[in-house]
């Protein structure tokens, strides 16, 4: 992983508190981590504002916190805590879900199980209709499925179950 500034590089700490396990990804404003909260031991996803992002892209950052941190659903994972390192960069915290992308967990074709995961996939996206919002970033990366079938939208960071990311 190579580890960018806002994250120390021999404890892998950023914000002094939060322990970098892995690299999640990114995309064009942002870096994603799995980590280790040290104050509660508690293992949760940190996206990090990468350095070079837009000017715009904090602004970005902090709504998409804004937004996700209102929800409370099954297939959607929370959001915990808002920040900004030394450095002046935006980071926020949300539940880690364990989970592959959609298009992984089912890339032997359908299984009858696709039926329940896609069922709770429209549930989390009435929600977040019902809320006046739209998935900005709706795509297989972003809906994450676990053991169970559990789901996560990540992008309006969702979570099978079946689960999204965050926008």
């Amino acid at each position: 992983m190579d580890v960018e500034p806002g994250v120390t590089e021999g404890a892998r700490l950023v914000a002094s508190r939060y322990q970098v396990l892995a690299d999640l990804g990114g995309g064009e404003i942002a870096r994603t981590y799995k980590v280790r909260d040290v104050l509660n031991d508690q293992v949760l996803a940190l996206k990090l504002l990468r350095e070079d992002a837009p000017k715009h892209a904090g602004a970005v950052l902090s709504r998409e916190f804004y937004h996700l941190s209102r929800f409370n659903h099954p297939s959607i994972v929370r959001a915990y805590d808002f920040g900004t390192t030394p450095e002046g960069r935006p980071y926020f915290t949300m539940e880690f879900f364990d989970g592959l992308p959609i298009n992984t967990f089912f890339a032997g074709g359908f299984r009858p199980e696709l039926v329940g995961v896609t069922l709770q996939i429209l549930q989390a996206l009435d929600r977040i209709h019902a809320q006046g919002l739209i998935h900005s970033d709706l795509k297989p990366a972003n809906l994450l499925v676990g053991e169970g079938q559990r789901t996560a939208d990540s992008r309006q960071e969702t979570s099978g179950r079946s689960a999204g990311r965050g926008t």
